[in-house]
């Protein structure tokens, strides 16, 4: 991870790295496997693998270019309260 990312979260890299791995292994390898194989079966364009891809993907499409600030100060805000 950049340097940069102590100054947003208030945390340092290996923390950050931690904490981040934490929020991505909500779905496991197994069900993300079978969510990407039905997916193939399917001739589906796009596959979502687990609540965040579908979470971000909802808020890019809503908010458009508006996405990275408003996710940037999330970040900021959440960094605060730890």
């Amino acid at each position: 991870m950049d340097p940069s990312v102590a100054l947003i979260t208030g945390r340092d890299n290996e923390k950050s790295r931690a904490h981040f791995d934490q929020l991505l292994n909500a779905t496991s390898a197994e069900s993300a496997a079978l969510q990407i194989l039905r997916a193939v079966e399917r001739n589906q364009r796009r596959v979502l693998v687990g609540r965040d891809a579908k979470l971000a993907d909802k808020l890019l499409r809503l908010l458009g270019s508006w996405y990275q600030p408003l996710v940037l100060a999330a970040a900021r805000r959440s960094a605060r309260r730890r």
